[in-house]
């Protein structure tokens, strides 16, 4: 997929099992071979990431995601939430990892955690994926905007 690809990440408020993310892998492939922008299939991948993450790319050089097929894609990811009790659109609540350790915060105590790293949810390409996804809390847009 290019840098371009369109991308869009759901933060869980939890850590998933091994068993949890098999079953997400699972159900996302099969997701994927009927996800389509009105009956144009869509050039789409996505996966788990971190234990925590689910991640989807649309090509949109190929075909474009529209409302109805990212509504249908949301629809998907809440219905995940639901089979497992996971929130994904907590959206207040933010992961950040210091050295090894992961941990969720409030988006009010983000300076408080200044020294970790930011899993930014302000990327919108695979290519921000590759190169912005982890980056340091005190370079992140939203803590200059709480400041």
């Amino acid at each position: 997929m290019p840098d371009s690809s369109r991308l869009w990440v759901y933060a869980a408020d939890r850590v998933f099992s091994a068993e949890e993310e098999a079953w997400i892998n699972e159900n996302i492939q099969q997701f994927l071979l009927g996800w389509n922008n009105h009956g144009k299939e869509l050039t789409a991948d996505g996966k788990v990431f971190e234990n925590r993450f689910i991640v989807f790319t649309v090509n949109e050089a190929m075909v474009n995601a529209s409302g109805c097929s990212i509504d249908s894609s949301v629809r998907f990811v809440k219905e995940i939430g639901t089979a497992l009790k996971i929130n994904f659109f907590d959206r207040l609540n933010l992961w950040v990892k210091s050295e090894d350790s992961f941990n969720r915060v409030h988006l009010s105590d983000l300076g408080a955690n200044a020294d970790a790293n930011l899993f930014n949810p302000m990327i919108a390409n695979l290519g921000e994926f590759r190169n912005a996804w982890l980056i340091p809390v005190a370079d992140s847009i939203l803590l200059k905007q709480m400041a």
